[in-house]
């Protein structure tokens, strides 16, 4: 994939559908380009469903904000997602785990106030469940592309996130083996750019 593709495709909205994961993207180029999106799939689990809860807010006028839900009592999250908006003028920089739910933060650039939505997937099982999350970094170059991939000391890498500097956009976020995923972006500022990419990990007590 070159430079171009990837300063040109948005993921835009991330969530749960059904039974299985979507992906809403926005391509700013002239052709067609090629959009994945990955399911995370738990088999031989005693009693176990898995709901999607969401909370949402309105980002103000060029600003920040941000938005955090939280999965029921006596459920335990296995990961989250968002939605913004498909023009690229809300900026998700930030989708991770916080505490026993999801956070998403992201910079609004125009003059009115945008809904943003953030997504908790959250596991019941008869097995008594706990979840945590690891990170790692990767200083990315300016007008650069880079990676990396963060793994869980134990248990099963059931969802991912990230958290961006100003500069940076992501245009990869997919489960790499069973206890780890990984996250790419494109640096477009002029100095190097600080990316975390997040997993969270599943164990069964």
């Amino acid at each position: 994939l070159g430079d171009v593709y990837k300063r040109q495709v948005y993921v835009y909205t991330q969530n749960m559908s059904g039974n299985g994961w979507q992906v809403f993207g926005s391509n700013k180029s002239g052709g067609s380009k090629l959009l994945n999106a990955y399911a995370v799939c738990a088999k031989n689990i005693a009693g176990a469903s898995v709901q999607q809860v969401f909370q949402q807010t309105t980002v103000p006028a060029n600003s920040n904000g941000n938005v955090s839900v939280s999965c029921p009592g006596g459920t335990t999250l296995v990961g989250g997602g968002y939605a913004s908006k498909s023009d690229h003028t809300l900026k998700v920089y930030n989708s991770t785990k916080k505490d026993n739910g999801w956070q998403v933060y992201a910079t609004n650039s125009i003059a009115s106030g945008q809904l943003l939505n953030a997504y908790a997937i959250c596991l019941s099982s008869t097995n008594s469940a706990s979840s945590s999350m690891v990170f790692e970094g990767v200083n990315i170059s300016a007008g650069a592309s880079d990676g990396t991939n963060s793994v869980c000391g134990s248990g099963w890498g059931t969802g991912g996130g990230f958290a961006l500097q100003t500069g940076l956009d992501v245009y990869n976020l997919s489960p790499n083996e069973y206890n780890s995923w990984e996250a790419y972006a494109y640096n477009s500022s002029g100095s190097t750019k600080l990316m975390n990419v997040y997993t969270v990990c599943l164990t069964f007590n």
